[in-house]
């Protein structure tokens, strides 16, 4: 990167990627979703809770701080929301690359752009480095 090699290590710590299905807990908010994603790259509290704070106001996640995960017997977030809850897991580990999987596949046009709005504010405002895949179905025309 940048013209120096990185080993695994390092490789992992800068990179960082986001599955194109969400793997969330139902019943955790989005609050104690991210501290705990944290709590996977700092054992400080604080450090924690602020990298939490961050990527909830970068992801545009304020309003559901307190909004449990959901699933289908649990309300909770809409289908943008949690792709972006996914989002910010990642960026809990403040990585300079982000690959997303499909980021937007199954929103609706209004969630897609709300997702990618956001993802253009975490580049701006932190520097990322976003790569993302996509599929096209090939269908043959008879």
């Amino acid at each position: 990167m940048d013209g120096t090699k990185l080993d695994s290590d390092r490789f992992k710590k800068v990179v960082k990627y986001v599955q194109q299905e969400d793997i969330l807990t139902a019943v955790l908010t989005v609050e104690e979703t991210l501290v705990y994603s944290a709590s996977f790259y700092t054992t400080d509290l604080a450090v924690q809770r602020r990298r939490a704070d961050e990527a909830i106001a970068l992801l545009g996640l304020e309003r559901q701080r307190k909004t449990p995960v959901g699933n289908v017997i649990l309300r909770g977030l809409s289908g943008g929301q949690r792709r972006r809850l996914s989002v910010g897991n990642e960026l809990v580990a403040a990585p300079g690359i982000l690959l997303l999987d499909e980021l937007t596949s199954g929103l609706d046009s209004t969630a897609a752009n709300s997702v990618m709005t956001s993802m253009q504010k975490v580049c701006r405002e932190r520097h990322t480095t976003m790569a993302g895949a996509y599929t096209r179905s090939l269908r043959s025309s008879s």
